[in-house]
């Protein structure tokens, strides 16, 4: 076929070679040349099939009348063709649905993005997009061109390391993905971009577009106006703050997961006297909103013991002693309490005495608007025990995460020497709290937190501390939140793909078989999740789209304000 100039095309399914004996007479059989007369590949016959070959003494025949000799091979050139047949379009499919490869990129449509900046070396691992998406999507993601690498969560290509992990699971699912990224010194064109795609997975870590220069206030605006137009964005800004925020823990309170005595405070004066009232009743767990990884959490109990029956009988006087643990690292500190309401406050002053915390305090700086506030938990002493993780992809649970702090210590944030511990999401320690969980907690917890007009996220996290007594039945215990977290969350089975010193040129090709059987499951559920949000929306979002061009196309011919004109035409575009 290549010789032919159709190195493209397989060989035909049946065909015919006409050879002639070129050499001399005599010739062992051996050495005998023999050379191509004819090929054809046009309509040639079965010659085993000629009984059914209609002729003037055999005006009725048909396929009937192939004798049961020459039927059998008859079958037995079908079943070859068939097979053959199969293996060509096998072949075809692997080699529309192969990976690209070093070098390759697949993000270069169907939606126009070359207006934008490309900053990555390639797509390595991208499935091909499909000819006819049922939806066109985007991953947009962040490199901090003034990290090595572009940032600590990048693979050697300069995408984030679980990117594939996403769009694979979007492709498969029928839709496009489309792997950008957001240079903020382009920020208007990006949004004239994105704004052509019907949905928009957001994987910026947090602090990254800030580290690269730009504004994640600026960001966070363009992908609201996004949603204003009816575009997906997973996850909205509005979630990822609202989830995110400590007081999201107040806003929960009355459900199952939550404690109706948690506390949220945004001015410094109603702070000290509510952390003296609650304070002097039990031991506390005091959050700042803006941390991560443990700093500004504080685990926090009264070295006296000194504690009320019932909750306002006392507060705290400022002299006390408080015992306190940041869960960043545990370490330990003792202040009074006014040098706590003072770091929390002012930060490090003359008030505050000496800290050894890494952090600098001034939690409440800004105010609510800036996420300045604090939130005032009961401490569950079984915090000791560890911490579950639910991993969720939208409504469903697949995997939980039992965190135990190292010996000593209450936090099990990563690097402080917690043991992780793998479970199923059918683990039957936990089924109480799971299907509590799913089935009371979950389709409540969106409109609690204000977001009833938002999906829940695409691959979130849940936090869960047990709040009951020691020795209390398992089907009985209480679990409570601890935390909320859609922020780029990461899939952990796709860390192979992330560079380290060990592994400076790693790459999705690193993720191991076992690990990436789990990583296509993952994505394969986020991308049914996301396109079943899409067949949802899709009636709102379309028509809304489909409205504001007609309405340019009116204006184009001086049409513009003809309101009766747009709904007609939608009516008939829907029909």
């Amino acid at each position: 076929m290549p010789a032919l100039g159709l190195g493209e095309e397989p060989i035909p399914l049946w065909w015919t070679s006409d050879f002639i004996n070129s050499s001399p007479e005599g010739t062992d059989p051996k050495d005998e040349k023999w050379i191509v007369g004819e090929f054809n590949c046009s309509c040639v016959g079965v010659s085993k099939c000629l009984p059914a070959y209609c002729k003037e003494d055999t005006p009725n025949a048909c396929y009937n009348d192939i004798p049961k000799k020459d039927m059998m091979e008859v079958k037995r050139v079908g079943d070859l063709i068939g097979k053959k047949g199969m293996e060509v379009l096998v072949s075809a499919a692997k080699k529309r649905s192969k990976p690209a490869e070093a070098g390759q990129s697949f993000s270069d449509g169907p939606i126009d993005v070359s207006a934008l900046k490309k900053v990555v070396k390639d797509d390595l691992g991208l499935l091909p997009q499909p000819k006819q998406p049922r939806y066109n999507t985007c991953l947009a993601g962040i490199y901090v061109r003034s990290q090595p690498g572009g940032g600590t969560d990048k693979s050697a290509n300069g995408h984030r390391y679980d990117s594939m992990a996403f769009a694979n699971g979007i492709i498969q699912a029928g839709m496009s993905c489309q792997l950008i990224n957001y240079v903020h010194e382009e920020h208007d064109k990006f949004f004239d971009v994105v704004k052509n795609f019907d949905a928009i997975i957001v994987r910026c870590n947090p602090g990254q577009i800030k580290a690269d220069g730009g504004d994640q206030g600026k960001f966070d605006n363009g992908m609201r106006e996004m949603r204003k137009k009816g575009i997906q964005v997973w996850p909205a800004p509005d979630v990822m703050e609202f989830m995110g925020a400590k007081d999201a823990l107040c806003k929960i309170a009355s459900l199952n997961i939550g404690l109706e005595d948690t506390l949220a405070y945004y001015d410094p004066a109603i702070f000290a006297a509510g952390f003296k009232k609650t304070m002097a009743f039990q031991p506390r767990v005091i959050k700042q909103n803006r941390g991560s990884s443990g700093e500004g959490i504080w685990i926090i109990k009264l070295k006296s013991g000194n504690y009320c029956k019932t909750y306002g009988e006392r507060s705290c006087e400022d002299s006390e002693v408080l015992d306190l643990m940041e869960a960043n690292d545990n370490h330990s500190e003792e202040h009074t309490v006014a040098e706590f309401i003072e770091f929390c406050v002012s930060g490090r002053t003359a008030k505050s005495g000496e800290w050894t915390s890494k952090g600098v305090g001034k939690y409440l700086e800004g105010g609510k608007e800036a996420g300045g506030q604090l939130v005032d938990q009961r401490f569950c002493p079984r915090i000791v025990e560890g911490e579950l993780r639910y991993n969720m992809v939208a409504d469903t649970l697949v995997g939980i995460i039992h965190k135990k702090p190292k010996e000593g210590g209450i936090s099990a944030v990563g690097g402080t020497g917690s043991v992780y511990t793998f479970y199923g999401p059918k683990e039957k320690k936990f089924a109480s709290l799971t299907k509590s969980f799913l089935t009371d907690d979950l389709s409540k917890i969106m409109p609690c937190l204000g977001l009833e007009s938002e999906p829940i996220p695409l691959w979130w996290t849940s936090d869960f501390i047990n709040s009951s007594p020691p020795g209390t039945d398992a089907k009985d215990e209480k679990w409570i939140v601890g935390e909320f977290n859609c922020s780029c969350v990461g899939i952990s089975k796709c860390l192979p793909a992330c560079v380290t010193d060990d592994a400076p040129s790693a790459s999705y090709s690193d993720i191991g078989k076992k690990d990436m059987t789990e990583v296509k499951k993952i994505g394969s559920l986020l991308g049914r999740k996301a396109i079943g949000v899409l067949n949802k929306t899709t009636t709102k979002v379309r028509p809304s789209r489909a409205a504001e061009s007609l309405k340019q196309i009116l204006k184009s011919v001086n049409l513009d304000g003809k309101e009766d004109l747009v709904t007609q035409l939608l009516a008939w575009k829907k029909s």
